[in-house]
């Protein structure tokens, strides 16, 4: 995932999270995610964690929220039920991939929806949507990051991608007041985990370790359950955060 970023963008992309790893919890969460402004451009931010039901309940729900955007908007884009038909929205909950928003909608520009409109009066005009599943309190963890206008590159995606579930989990933990997962991984776990943390491949990890690439997928998947992981970067970011593992 790494391997799209300079080695300047690497340093600071780890800066980040090492910073994210260890930010006060008692903070502002908000002024934290803007630093991520220094690897890509961005004006606008929404971080929200609740059930999956509650994000698609006609009320739009949230255990946790925090945004720039004026609370006119969010109270008319909730009021007009604007999430249950904004397209990147919609998406989004369908897939739970990284959505950027002008690759999905500029099919529906000669026909915007009322959705569309108010988010562009507010300086939405592009952007991307991405989020992760927490799947031991069945809670989800959105992000979207907007502005004018944001590059949509590899560069950009890898950036997203890899800091997200470190941001989830930065969330997790201040709603959770600070209370770690008990959690336990074998040694041979642990062992394959900081190689992951180190963006080895599976092959590259049995190669290290003297065990197949087989064995290394099979700890891997005892890994994700065990930790309760949607995909190997937010098992690194669970086991760093929960002091199962140190990110240097």
């Amino acid at each position: 995932m790494l391997k799209q970023l300079s080695k300047n963008d690497c340093i600071k992309l780890l800066d980040y999270i090492e910073l994210t790893s260890s930010v006060n919890l008692d903070g502002d969460v908000l002024s934290h995610l803007f630093k991520l402004s220094d690897l890509f451009n961005f004006e606008k931010v929404v971080c929200t964690y609740s059930p999956l039901s509650d994000y698609l309940s006609p009320e739009m729900k949230y255990d946790y929220f925090a945004t720039n955007l004026s609370d006119d908007y969010m109270a008319t884009y909730v009021k007009n039920g604007f999430h249950l038909t904004d397209p990147v929205v919609t998406e989004y909950f369908s897939t739970f991939d990284l959505i950027h928003w002008r690759t999905l909608t500029d099919s529906l520009y000669a026909d915007k929806n009322d959705a569309i409109d108010l988010s562009e009066q507010v300086g939405l005009f592009d952007g991307f949507t991405y989020g992760v599943f927490n799947k031991k309190n069945d809670k989800h963890t959105v992000f979207l990051w907007g502005g004018k206008s944001i590059e949509n590159n590899d560069r950009t995606n890898s950036i997203i991608k890899y800091t997200t579930p470190f941001l989830s989990e930065l969330i997790k933990k201040k709603e959770n007041k600070g209370k770690r997962d008990e959690l336990n991984l074998t040694p041979k776990e642990l062992e394959v985990l900081n190689w992951l943390k180190e963006g080895k491949s599976s092959w590259e990890t049995g190669m290290i370790l003297r065990i197949s690439e087989r064995t290394v997928n099979f700890h891997i998947n005892n890994i994700k359950t065990k930790l309760n992981a949607s995909n190997r970067t937010h098992c690194v970011a669970i086991a760093i955060s929960n002091g199962l593992i140190q990110l240097n």
